[in-house]
């Protein structure tokens, strides 16, 4: 079974919160979509910067996100784990 690489990071956020661009935490993975092999889904979660507090929640957005496609928590590496 493949295993996908879950980025864990910061940056500016892609949306904005109050009108502004603001510091986040994001989880990035880029996945084969299990209904056509051509095209890639893009799983993001973002979170106002806060390492420690972020990692759990951006983690199980990610899961989240993945079982609406068909994927499972096997599927993935992640950066803590």
């Amino acid at each position: 079974m493949k295993k996908y690489e879950v980025r864990f990071d910061g940056g500016e956020s892609r949306s904005t919160y109050n009108g502004e661009i603001i510091g986040v935490d994001y989880m990035l993975v880029e996945v084969p979509s299990l209904e056509d092999e051509d095209e890639n889904i893009e799983l993001y979660a973002e979170l106002p910067a806060d390492d420690e507090k972020n990692y759990n929640e951006l983690k199980a957005e990610i899961l989240r996100q993945a079982k609406e496609h068909g994927y499972t928590e096997e599927n993935f590496t992640f950066w803590y784990d």
